[in-house]
């Protein structure tokens, strides 16, 4: 069996940033949809949402997704990331985790 120590409040994170910024402000809602994935040695959590996007310049130090990268690299180091991009239409923000045992340290 597979492990991978997801931290704390991790995907609700992502979560909460796709209703917040893309979902809630549109009289007509949205869509989310979450995918986790293994590729390799990596864990693949992934949340994409049908709004307009945004760029990692948009991420207000201290907040949300700034915390969670700080809390990534805290923990995982060069092991784990975090990216923005764009996919179907929608934006994807995707957090890499290393399984269980593969941390990089």
């Amino acid at each position: 069996m597979e492990t991978c120590a997801i931290p704390p409040l991790a995907l609700q994170t992502l979560v909460e940033n796709s209703i917040k910024h893309s979902i809630a402000p549109r009289p007509s809602g949205g869509h989310v949809r979450i995918e986790a994935s293994m590729v390799g040695d990596q864990v693949i959590l992934a949340v994409w949402d049908d709004g307009p996007g945004f760029t990692p310049a948009a991420i207000r130090t201290g907040h949300g997704l700034d915390s969670l990268k700080d809390r990534l690299t805290g923990r995982f180091g060069a092991a784990a990331g975090l990216t923005i991009g764009r996919r179907d239409g929608g934006t994807l923000v995707t957090v890499s985790l290393p399984r269980a045992g593969n941390d990089g340290r």
